[in-house]
């Protein structure tokens, strides 16, 4: 008896009650009436479907006729193309400009048909080839394909119409390829054929359901092992719909291209269609009069059994959202899912709340390991090249100037090997930033100048260690040349807020260019794969982990001047 008793009491068995008493009269109706709803829902999806085949596949076709039409034009009127086809007499410097007029050309093209991967042309006598690419594959998977398309036109040419859009299969996926051969310079396009299919990935077809492609054929180019698991067979003729598929029951549509000999085919998985069939349907007056007697006796069961203890849930709920973690649900009289429910909800918000503690705890610890590895980040390029000038000024016996550089470096060293605190005094800061130009100077006698000016009131203020030296290398690197005198000039300025103070250093160098200004602006990395341009990486992302959105770094060039970087943090930041 006490076994029956939770299983009785349990939500299972009083919903099911509950809706049998109320629907059990039109069971026998509903059967009847969902035979013909099987039949007009399965019509209905396919020539939806249909439809949307047709129009898609219509897009494809146009978008492969306009590139088709216009890489053709391209071999009958444009002069560039002799320039890259093969002359002994030819001028370097007019082979380049046409190329790069040529390439401007297709890649304005490229804009304007968004389904093509890209536009290319291929010299054989110059084994030179140009192309654009629009996938939203990555870096790798971009070259791999143009060096298949390389490969192919250098090679195996002879494999593809020309004037059509040839299937070709690469070393792991199969393309769509046109060209036109204007002596020895080919000029064409092509697409990833699994691109062909990306806007069907946001389609639901529902768990089982895919687009595909298929040949002339109806061999399958892609979802091949789907294919063969399902046993489908595409190369049934096509009625009002096809039902398809032995594990699994499909609707099959398809449609055949008339720019190429591919089909674009649909698979939708019976269940899903049967998913959209209406509970009721065409139920006469007499049986909705009945349901909706039925339905208040429904409501009331439903309301005590079910719906109170829902909304205590979700009141519950909605104070967890708004952070309250003492929030707990009372341990009412309610069915044992109910019971369950309340009890693994109080569990679960003491496990948050014990949670979050731990989480905050570890970022703490996370962002003060970080800090410390972005500290240690240094450039052991200027140590031996340093080290490289006392050998060469002892070579001469410039003993006077090996003394001054090696006190320097020892100055350098020292505050490198104790700067492993988040912050240091402006006024070291300084100091071991006139050290370092110092350094510089014995490199390059004459080559630069320099002026450090700062408030004698922000000297005591703390700044994290090497902000101010890593942009003077910075400059150092990019700006400085044995042509050109250059001007550093370092200052500390007061802010309009006197809580904050901002450093500027400006160079009279060439400034930034407008590419690395648009990346550091939209805060793009300009650190390379050989990890040049680390410096302003790292000084950006100690200046986050140490004020957050407090501080800000603005680069910028000045007429009359060059590169100019301004940071402004709290003058009091300890």
């Amino acid at each position: 008896m006490q076994a029956i008793k939770p299983i009785m009491n349990s939500l299972l068995v009083k919903l099911f009650l509950s809706v049998f008493i109320i629907i059990g009269p039109l069971i026998v109706v509903h059967i009847v009436n969902n035979y013909y709803a099987i039949e007009v829902i399965r019509s209905q999806v396919a020539q939806s479907n249909r439809n949307m085949l047709n129009i898609y596949m219509d897009q494809i076709d146009k978008g492969l006729e306009g590139v088709g039409k216009y890489i053709f034009q391209m071999t009958q009127n444009n002069s560039d193309l002799s320039f890259l086809q093969y002359n002994e007499t030819l001028d370097p410097n007019d082979y380049e400009e046409a190329k790069i007029r040529l390439f401007n050309s297709i890649t304005n093209q490229s804009y304007l048909y968004t389904s093509i991967d890209s536009i290319f042309i291929y010299s054989e006598a110059n084994k030179d080839l140009l192309f654009t690419q629009n996938s939203s594959d990555n870096y790798f998977d971009r070259y791999k394909a143009r060096d298949e398309i390389y490969q192919l036109l250098e090679k195996h040419p002879e494999e593809l119409s020309e004037g059509r859009w040839n299937i070709w299969k690469g070393a792991k996926n199969y393309y769509l390829i046109q060209y036109y051969n204007v002596n020895g310079v080919y000029v064409g396009a092509w697409v990833n054929m699994d691109k062909l299919i990306t806007p069907f990935k946001y389609i639901d077809f529902g768990d089982t359901g895919r687009a595909l492609l298929a040949t002339s054929n109806l061999e399958p180019i892609t979802n091949k092992t789907f294919i063969k698991k399902e046993k489908i067979d595409l190369t049934i003729k096509q009625k009002k719909y096809v039902i398809t598929g032995e594990n699994n029951r499909f609707v099959l549509m398809k449609k055949k291209s008339s720019q190429a000999n591919f089909y674009l085919a649909a698979l939708i998985p019976e269940k899903k269609i049967l998913e959209k069939l209406p509970f009721l349907q065409r139920i006469s007056w007499l049986i909705t009069l009945l349901a909706v007697l039925f339905l208040l006796f429904f409501i009331f069961i439903m309301r005590k059994v079910f719906l109170q203890p829902i909304n205590r849930i979700v009141s519950a709920m909605k104070k967890l959202r708004k952070g309250d973690l003492d929030i707990r649900l009372p341990a009412n009289r309610n069915s044992t899912e109910f019971r369950v429910m309340n009890g693994t909800f109080n569990h679960m918000v003491s496990e948050i709340k014990d949670l979050k503690i731990n989480v905050y705890e570890e970022k703490l610890n996370l962002q003060k390991a970080e800090l410390k590895h972005l500290q240690l980040q240094i450039n052991p390029h200027f140590f031996l090249n340093s080290l490289n000038i006392i050998y060469n000024l002892a070579t001469v016996k410039d003993f006077a100037v090996i003394q001054e550089m090696a006190k320097c470096l020892a100055n350098y060293f020292r505050f490198m090997c104790r700067s492993n605190s988040y912050f240091v005094r402006l006024e070291d800061e300084l100091k071991h930033t006139d050290n370092y130009l110092k350094i510089q100077q014995l490199r390059f006698p004459e080559s630069f100048k320099y002026e450090i000016v700062s408030p004698s009131e922000f000297l005591k203020c703390k700044i994290p260690p090497l902000v101010i030296q890593t942009i003077v290398e910075n400059s150092i690197k990019h700006a400085f040349n044995l042509d050109d005198p250059l001007d550093i000039l370092i200052a500390v300025i007061k802010d309009e807020d006197p809580g904050f103070l901002r450093i500027k250093i400006q160079d009279t160098g060439e400034g930034f260019s407008e590419q690395v200004l648009l990346s550091l602006k939209e805060d793009k990395s300009l650190t390379t794969e050989e990890g040049e341009r680390i410096g302003i990486w790292n000084v950006k992302q100690r200046l986050c982990l140490l004020y957050g959105e407090v501080s800000s770094i603005l680069f910028f060039n000045e007429p009359g001047k060059g590169a100019t970087v301004e940071i402004r943090i709290p003058a009091d930041h300890i």
